[in-house]
């Protein structure tokens, strides 16, 4: 699969990059037919004058079964990508939840894939301050969610991650640019955070796999993959009707061809968006 050129995006003050997580391909049965679905997989550099912080390094080692399973094509190193961008560490690594395919990267692998020496973990970024919901964290504790990820995660660390709030500023100073806030957008996870980056510029929207490529510009229900499809479909409009009125960018993470993008609105249908075709996306 070949996927669009990297691309960068400039807020004033804050810099969004755009990172190769390389990508995923998997098959889902429908009546009478199979279809084949082919996702990029883009993490998300942020840095200011003052920190760094890296958002859902991507799938990382993983374990030879879902390597097999989702045929998953490997990029160039995170950490060579950081460096060309004159980064050594992110100062930070903000996961909006704990899939595997946004999550397991910030675990180090062997040369081989997956850690093969038993409950030994060591962290990708161990300089970096970690930050997930607890409600994301505890449901996938509870669920050994994405291979037991966030025990996993907690031996890496040797300490639980710091907690995002449901509504507020991470980075930076509240209602000053730039900053990051996030807002609980439940719905695909019990605890998935939409990540809101504010430079003196403009604004852009991640949402992870609430809004994972333009075909989730509206008011579908994804039965397959979201856990509450109604709630995903309601935490996604709000977040995209947001983003209409502050004339917002919105990332999409596994969209093959577009990065990111301003949104306008449907003229006929309701709750209904598409991409501004003349829009300036630098």
């Amino acid at each position: 699969m070949v996927l669009a050129p990297l691309e960068a995006l400039d807020l004033g003050e804050l810099r969004i990059d755009v990172l190769d997580g390389g990508s995923l391909a998997f098959s889902i049965e429908r009546p009478g037919k199979r279809i084949a679905l082919e996702l990029a997989v883009r993490p998300l550099l942020v840095r200011t004058s003052e920190w760094s912080c890296l958002i859902d390094p991507g799938f990382g080692p993983a374990d030879p079964r879902r390597r097999e399973r989702f045929q998953l094509r490997d990029p160039v190193p995170l950490e060579e990508q950081l460096d060309r961008l004159g980064v050594a560490q992110p100062d930070h690594v903000l996961l909006t939840h704990l899939h595997f395919d946004h999550a397991a990267g910030v675990l180090a692998g062997s040369a081989h894939g997956m850690r093969d020496d038993g409950d030994v973990e060591e962290a990708r970024f161990p300089g970096a301050e970690h930050h997930v919901h607890p409600l994301e964290w505890d449901a996938a504790m509870r669920e050994q969610r994405g291979g037991d990820l966030a025990a996993r995660i907690e031996r890496a660390l040797s300490r639980l991650p710091k907690s995002l709030p449901s509504d507020g500023t991470v980075l930076g100073t509240p209602g000053h640019a730039p900053r990051i806030d996030v807002e609980l957008a439940s719905g695909h996870t019990e605890g998935l955070v939409a990540v809101w980056m504010h430079g003196t510029e403009g604004t852009a929207m991640f949402a992870a796999d609430l809004v994972p490529t333009r075909k989730f510009l509206g008011a579908r229900l994804d039965r397959m993959a979201d856990q509450a499809p109604e709630l995903a479909r309601d935490s996604r409009i709000a977040l995209l009707r947001r983003c209409e009125r502050e004339h917002a960018f919105v990332l999409f993470y596994h969209d093959r061809d577009v990065a990111f993008a301003r949104i306008e609105a449907d003229a006929t249908l309701r709750d209904t968006w598409h991409v501004q075709r003349d829009a300036d996306f630098r």
